[in-house]
């Protein structure tokens, strides 16, 4: 779990993605593109961010998330996921399943609404979801 104040950044463009933040509490402002120029989009409720920082040591945010209020949100690293998997064996199962298919559509995925739907997807294209 991690604490933001008001106005201060999750993660910024162009930094290294080292987990995946889920929205928690509180509002955020969302600017999906390379750099500090874009559209903010105000984001509240539970949203998902940085996911592929998980499965690829390389990957990149290309957007930047804000805490406008008091704000919260729950990360996980690749390594702590793997953690936890080790003791749910039918859970890595389905894990690996999605993470093979998510990891090959991420590469087309040009805005973060097109990879919230691709995850959809390849939750159903799961057989063990």
């Amino acid at each position: 779990k991690h604490v933001f104040e008001k106005h201060e950044p999750v993660f910024l463009s162009g930094t290294r993605s080292t987990a995946m933040h889920m929205t928690a509490l509180g509002h955020f402002g969302f600017v999906e593109s390379i750099g500090l120029e874009g559209v903010e989009t105000m984001i509240s409720g539970v949203d998902g961010f940085g996911g592929l920082g998980i499965f690829v040591d390389t990957a990149i945010h290309d957007s930047t998330l804000t805490a406008r209020t008091f704000a919260e949100t729950l990360a996980i690293s690749g390594d702590e996921l793997l953690a936890c998997m080790r003791h749910v064996p039918s859970c890595c199962v389905m894990f690996c399943e999605y993470a093979k298919e998510f990891v090959k559509s991420a590469s087309s995925c040009g805005s973060h609404g097109a990879l919230i739907e691709a995850s959809k997807i390849c939750c159903r294209q799961t057989l063990h979801y």
